[in-house]
């Protein structure tokens, strides 16, 4: 081992060329109701900074 530690950072934002690509895919919207008024990455970078700080 080089004695250097590599560590890697927890993702907390995703670029939206990252969202579009890995996450899009995978969500399912509703087709009843108003739609929202943020952007569903802007969503998801809320959540991942939620989880990553914790709720107090």
């Amino acid at each position: 081992m080089d004695g250097k530690h590599r560590w890697q950072a927890i993702p907390v934002r995703l670029s939206l060329a990252q969202f579009e690509e890995f996450v899009l895919p995978h969500l399912i919207r509703g087709r009843r109701g108003p739609p929202p008024q943020l952007s569903l990455h802007r969503i998801f970078n809320y959540v991942l900074q939620v989880l990553y700080m914790g709720c107090q």
